[in-house]
This record gives structure tokens, sequence and C-alpha cells, in this order.
């Protein structure tokens, strides 16, 4: 049983944004364990109501976007959306060709510190 997750052009494409998904990773790997330690510790201390309840809400919210963010990442790493463009690699009589379809101006390019190319040797 597999996730169905919507495409565009036959592959699928991320489901957040890049920005919500570090907010929300943030959330989830810091702030809600955060919240939970802190929150079954002052319950045990100081006869807070509910700690059960309290922390079994908590937990299923952090799985929850847990979760999401799963989705997320599994669908950002099948889709091109992470690559910066294609190289293909044509065979020729003399060796081989090599070129480069960028997905973007060139220009953007040299403000990153990495680039991502996918390699196609069908030509």
């Amino acid at each position: 049983m597999g996730i169905n997750i919507p495409a565009l052009n036959d592959k699928p494409y991320p489901l957040l944004p890049d920005r919500m998904y570090t907010q929300i990773k943030w959330f989830v790997q810091l702030v809600i364990p955060a919240s939970m330690t802190l929150y079954s510790t002052l319950a045990a201390l100081w006869n807070w109501p509910n700690p059960v309840a309290v922390l079994g809400t908590m937990s299923a919210i952090g799985l929850f976007f847990g979760t999401v963010l799963g989705i997320s990442t599994y669908t950002y790493y099948n889709s091109d959306a992470r690559l910066d463009g294609v190289m293909h690699v044509n065979k020729t009589d003399g060796g081989q060709l090599y070129d480069l379809e960028l997905n973007d101006d060139p220009i953007a390019l040299t403000t990153k510190d990495e680039i991502t190319f996918k390699v196609d040797h069908s030509h």
C-alpha cells in the first residue's frame, strides 16, 4: 500500500513550500518535545490537572505534523523541485558530449552554495 501523491507531469511535487517545511520541522522537533517535558515536569511538581490528557494531545499533534513532514520529504525527493537542471550525456563517435539544461537563469545559480543536476544517459 503506497501513498497517493498528487502529481504534475507524472512527477510528485513537494507538499509544503520550503519556509513552511522549516517552520513545521522546528515546531515538531523542538517546541513540542520541550513543551511536553516542561508540562510533565511542572504538572508533577505543582499538581497541574490532566497531565495524561495534555501530554497525549501534544503527542498526537506532534505525530500528525511529523507525518506531514515525512510525506513532504518523500514528495520533495521524488520530484524535480530539488534539481537545478539536467545533464544530458550524448554518445558520439569520438566519445561523449555533455549538455546542460538549466531549470533557472544561470545567474541565479551563482547565488547558491551547491547545485544539483539529474544525469540523463538516454541520448
